[in-house]
């Protein structure tokens, strides 16, 4: 296995080029960037733009971030309702959805309304704690050959990692321990 551990930071990073839609609230010239060329931009034409440059928009008072998705309520609440079905899977989720989720409602809770931007927060503080949950029940039951678990997020699978190597490679050798024996 790999010892690299993703900083919060550095995933953040990442999340910040997944593709959102913004309406810009006003007329704004064609920009060309090394990662692409976005606009002309026009009042209340939905635009899709990297994470990065909706918040830039966004910090200026220049657009408004159209929630995705992935993250209205009935999605989150779906994959609440997947994550506690007894021997379901995880949920698969976007990619990057923690730190989409966080820097959405860090700039954008005030495009949605204090309301439902409380209530999302609610929504995936539940599916944070139930895929935790899930994660800690699927470590109890390890195994030497191999641990399964589909559709886990990058900084999912980061927060257990420091933890779970070093007790993964010590069952691998107890198990050849094991397996020496007569």
């Amino acid at each position: 296995m790999d010892d690299t551990v993703f900083a919060m930071e550095e995933l953040e990073f990442f999340a910040e080029t997944v593709k959102v839609t913004i309406q810009p609230v006003s007329k704004l010239p064609k920009l060309d960037l090394i990662s692409g060329t976005y606009g002309a931009f026009h009042p209340l034409r939905n635009e899709t733009v990297p994470l990065w440059l909706a918040i830039l928009l966004r910090r200026a008072n220049r657009c408004r971030i159209v929630t995705p998705a992935y993250l209205h309520p009935t999605f989150i609440d779906a994959a609440i309702a997947h994550e506690r079905r007894p021997s379901s899977g995880f949920a698969p989720l976007p990619p990057h959805f923690w730190n989409v989720a966080k820097l959405f409602l860090e700039y954008a809770a005030t495009d949605i309304g204090d309301e439902e931007a409380h209530e999302i927060r609610r929504k995936l503080l539940d599916l944070r704690q139930v895929r935790a949950a899930k994660m800690a029940a699927g470590i109890a039951q390890l195994d030497h050959v191999q641990l399964q678990m589909d559709h886990l997020l990058i900084d999912e699978i980061g927060s257990i990692k420091p933890v779970f190597k070093p007790g993964f490679d010590q069952l691998f050798v107890l198990n050849s321990y094991k397996s020496d024996l007569p």
